[in-house]
């Protein structure tokens, strides 16, 4: 039988068109794939391409007896290319002659995979503590954590498609997939807070009419510029370069204060706007009809001295008093 591993084809063909198609005897292979224990391996993905040829001549997949049969091939040398998963990729040439078997033996395989997690925000990178989550086509392989320096080392399989997901409260989640090949590796991951605001207000009570300077910051607790500033969602302020404005409240009762800036809302901060006191000092009227505020005073005659609270003699401190009676008894004993 002749065969012919690719078609021939033929583009623009006007009247009578020859055509020469070179046919070649024909010849199957059998490739039986075990592990270095003498295990069959299943699922692994066969390639055969003919030498000199730059189109595979065939593809297949291994059964679950580790073996692949191809179709009727053209008779020659070919290169067998096998792939799977946690294996060594292998290569082999071989010669198809009429129905040949072909034995190869694979090798399982692991690679270091060193990853990093950093803060993209800052100017250098900072290290962070995350978890990393890693899946295969088969589901979770584990979960590992970072350490201070923000490195992880794991062993993953050779020639295996991983999905690799990182997290850290507060910070966006970032998820990707990538292949390990047969060599160690190293992948870095640049995260950044999830986007926050935070209104601060100067005060907490505010006189209505009065100006009440309000902060605005964000997630990594930096100045908000241009940052919408709101009373029970109305817009009435804006912050400047330095995340501050100056706003009045014109109601009384508690108000909500938030900020917002593109599709990012502050939670909402309670503020009590009171009326102005409008209670005055009491008057009193004066002899020339004019009033006055009232006030509480005590006044004593020019060259007097207030009684003392313990009952000592009036017109006279408590000093005094003592001195005039050590004087009086003096002259009592020199009159006896």
């Amino acid at each position: 039988m002749l065969v012919k591993n690719n078609p021939v084809t033929v583009e623009n063909v006007q009247g009578t068109t020859d055509v020469t198609v070179t046919m070649y005897p024909s010849a199957t292979g059998e490739i039986s794939l075990v592990d270095g224990s003498g295990n069959a391996v299943s699922d692994a993905d066969v390639q055969l391409r003919k030498d000199g040829r730059t189109v595979l001549a065939d593809t297949g997949t291994t059964g679950s007896d580790g073996t692949y049969t191809t179709p009727a091939l053209e008779r020659g040398n070919y290169t067998v290319r096998i792939t799977k998963p946690g294996y060594y990729e292998e290569r082999r040439t071989v010669t198809l002659s009429g129905d040949t078997d072909v034995p190869i033996e694979v090798e399982q395989g692991s690679a270091t995979v060193d990853f990093s997690v950093v803060d993209a925000h800052f100017e250098p990178t900072q290290p962070l503590q995350a978890n990393i989550e890693i899946e295969d086509a088969g589901g979770t392989v584990g979960t590992f954590r970072t350490d201070s320096s923000g490195s992880r080392s794991v062993s993953l399989d050779v020639n295996t498609r991983y999905t690799v997901t990182v997290e850290k409260e507060g910070y966006e989640t970032v998820s990707t997939t990538f292949r390990v090949g047969e060599r160690d590796r190293s992948r870095t991951f640049a995260i950044v807070r999830t986007p926050r605001l935070t209104v601060e207000p100067m005060n907490s009570q505010v006189v209505v009419g009065q100006s009440l300077r309000v902060d605005v910051t964000n997630e990594y607790d930096e100045p908000a510029a241009g940052a919408e500033v709101r009373i029970d969602g109305e817009a009435v302020a804006t912050t400047d370069e330095s995340g501050t404005t100056t706003l009045t409240v014109e109601q009384t009762g508690e108000v909500e204060l938030t900020a917002v800036n593109g599709s990012v809302e502050s939670p909402g901060v309670i503020i009590e706007a009171f009326e102005p006191r409008t209670d005055a000092p009491t008057a009193t009227a004066t002899p020339n009809g004019t009033a006055t505020p009232s006030t509480t005073a005590t006044t004593q005659a020019q060259g007097t001295t207030e009684e003392s609270d313990d009952g000592g003699t009036p017109g006279f401190g408590v000093a005094v008093a003592l001195v005039a009676l050590v004087i009086a008894a003096l002259l009592a004993r020199i009159q006896d």
